[in-house]
């Protein structure tokens, strides 16, 4: 019993441990009106990146968190590349023209079916932590509930884990490993 508590600690050394994925923008070149098409591993759709000291809006100087530069919608969508499946921890917003706005984020499930809908009041004073919490989806929406101008918000440290696929060769190993187990119980009964 001791040799095989031995070998399960042993295992658990080589066992990866899951760390989120931090975006902040701030290894990008900041030009507004430049969509940015793919970073971080995910596709983005119509957002476009930019400095808090060269940006117009009154909440800029707010919209970076965690240096200089931060998202901006263009017109409000984030989905990620080939279909893969992550995990939208949260991000922080800031609304660049209204003194607040509403911002609906939507996340969609591999079948683009709605699988979760989260309302939020975001401001130009400050950055604004939303814990989203979206589990194993392949799109996130971000669409403001407001018309005309005023609509523009930035986002920073977008945060994000991306969901394990196990591949069949891990399962295989695992698999052999509580055979053997099993076959070496047995066997000393």
């Amino acid at each position: 019993m001791k040799k095989i508590v031995i070998l399960l600690c042993v295992m658990m050394m080589f066992v990866g441990t899951a760390s989120a994925t931090v975006l902040n923008f701030d290894d990008l070149t900041a030009d507004w009106w430049a969509p940015v098409a793919s970073y971080g591993g995910l596709t983005w759709d119509n957002f476009g990146v930019t400095d808090k000291d060269h940006y117009s809006g009154v909440g800029r100087k707010h919209a970076a968190t965690s240096g200089k530069n931060f998202f901006v919608n263009l017109s409000n969508a984030v989905g990620s590349t080939n279909g893969v499946s992550f995990d939208f921890n949260g991000a922080n917003f800031t609304s660049l023209y209204g003194s607040s706005i509403i911002l609906n984020l939507i996340g969609y499930d591999s079948n683009a079916s709605m699988a979760y809908d989260e309302t939020f009041t975001i401001y130009n004073d400050k950055a604004t932590w939303i814990d989203a919490n979206f589990l194993n989806v392949t799109k996130v929406s971000m669409n403001v509930n407001v018309c005309g101008s005023g609509q523009g918000f930035g986002m920073d440290d977008f945060t994000f884990n991306e969901t394990p696929v196990p591949e069949p060769a891990t399962l295989l190993l695992l698999g052999s490993g509580l055979a053997g187990l099993a076959f070496y119980r047995r066997k000393r009964q």
